[in-house]
Formats: structure tokens, sequence, C-alpha cells
């Protein structure tokens, strides 16, 4: 929504039928969008009905349902451009035709050209929590998204099984991972709350190393990698191996740090 301060006297469409397209609809019409184009595939909505009654009656708002869009109208810009750095694209508008059962009408004889500055696709999306699916983090089987387990005083404890864990609001199911951002967030799913959700983690994490008597460990081998980058020296120590320099009779320890029986390995090893 950025662009969109400079200059209000804009066109921009808002893809979508519920509640995150919405949000986008209010949040373009409080900027003072000049024109704000609804598109949705199905006459029902997912968003509730008092919210899609309110922005029916907002007087820039042009409703345009079912309609699917099916051509993106671009200008190419002067810049040349490369393989691996194309030259941008421009949005001039697009073209929507009506929908039947959520997809474009075979039938339908005409299409419509809406021009416009920007689009707002706002149709939902998929967490990246795919790769975890056999680490054993628990994942929501409906939405992907990660499971937050807060370990409480005397629900977990440490390798010696004596000192149990503070609280943590960013635990997964798996003691010593945790997770953050949009990936853990059905509701609210902005940079902003992303990046607190992030600090969040990362105090949890330290916490966590100091509780667990590892924070030392990593301190040391982060601050080898600064030294070993300002030599020069492109290989760098893996987190939590024992550098041969060291003397520790310790075997090193490398594995999957996303598998409950590696964080158990590595905890128990230092």
């Amino acid at each position: 929504d950025v662009y969109v301060r400079n200059n209000s006297k804009k066109s921009v469409a808002v893809i979508g039928g519920g509640d995150a397209a919405v949000e986008a609809i209010f949040l373009l019409h409080k900027l003072g969008v000049d024109t704000i184009h609804w598109i949705h595939r199905s006459e029902e909505y997912r968003a509730s009905l008092l919210e899609v009654e309110r922005v029916r009656h907002l007087t820039n708002v042009e409703v345009w349902t079912p309609y699917v869009v099916v051509e993106w109208m671009v200008q190419e810009n002067d810049d040349a451009g490369t393989d691996n750095n194309p030259a941008p694209l421009t949005l001039e508008g697009i073209r929507i035709v009506g929908a039947r059962n959520g997809v474009a009408d075979s039938e339908a004889t005409s299409s419509l050209t809406i021009p416009c500055d920007g689009v707002f696709l706002m149709i939902g999306s998929t967490p990246n929590s795919e790769w975890l699916q056999a680490s054993g983090i628990d994942i929501d089987p409906i939405s992907n998204l990660i499971d937050l387990t807060s370990f409480i005083d005397g629900a977990a404890s440490d390798s010696n099984g004596s000192n149990p864990l503070p609280q943590f609001s960013t635990s997964t199911s798996i003691q010593g991972v945790f997770a953050a951002g949009e990936v853990v967030d059905a509701i609210y799913r902005q940079a902003l709350t992303g990046a607190s959700d992030g600090a969040k983690a990362a105090i949890d994490v330290q916490r966590y190393l100091r509780h667990m008597g590892m924070e030392d460990i990593v301190s040391t081998r982060n601050s080898r990698a600064v030294k070993d980058q300002e030599g020069d020296i492109k290989k760098q120590p893996k987190m939590f191996t024992h550098d041969k320099s060291e003397k520790d009779d310790t075997a090193p320890v490398d594995c999957d740090l996303t598998k409950r029986d590696c964080i158990n390995l590595v905890v128990s090893t230092h």
C-alpha cells in the first residue's frame, strides 16, 4: 500500500471475497484511493455480511461479481534488463470475464477491461510449512500453520530432568524449536506483527539456550565466525560443532536440528 500514499488519485483492484480483501478495501479507502474495484469469483462471500454491506456503501468502490481476471495488461519499460534481472513491467489494467462455479465461464461472449494502477491479490495463501511435515512439529492439518505450545514450569526440563523450563510463547511441540511470523499467525499477518513475533522468538531462543547452559557455546561460535570473516577465512565452523582446536573429548554433533532426537543429542552433548 506504500505506492498509493504519494498519489491517492489512483485506480486499484482488490481480488478476493474474504476478510483480508475487505480489510484491504477499507485501508485503500482510508488512504484516499480514487477508485477501488472489488472483484470476486462468486456471489457469495467468505467475509461477514455486515462487512460486505459496509463495503458496498462506500462511494469509491465498484463491485464486480461473479468475475475472474483472465489477463494482466502491462506495459514494458524502456530499460532492456538482463536474463537474471528482467526489465520491470508497469500494470495498466486487467481484463475480467464472468465466472461460473468460481472459474471463467467458457460460454462468456464478452469481457471487460478495467484500467488500474495496482492490484491487491487477497485470495489466500498457503503457509510454507510442508517441509516440516515429517519433522515431528505439530502442524494444523487444515490451515497448515505451525501450532505453538507454550512450555510452562514443570512441563519440560533440561537434559538432567531437574531444571524446569520457563514459559516460551513461541515454542513449537519440539523442545528447542521456535516459530514466528505468518507461519503461525492466522489473524493479523502484518509485517509489523511478524517482526514483533520474530523478536519474541529470538528472546525465547536466547533464554532457552541460557537455561540449557548453551548460550556461552553459541556466543563462542558466533565470535569465532566473525573473526574468521575478518580474516577472509571462507569456511566457518558449524554451530553446535566443537572446534578441533578445543581440548574436549566430546564428539562433534552434526544433525538435523528440526528432529527431536537431534535436539536432545545436542543438549546432552553440551
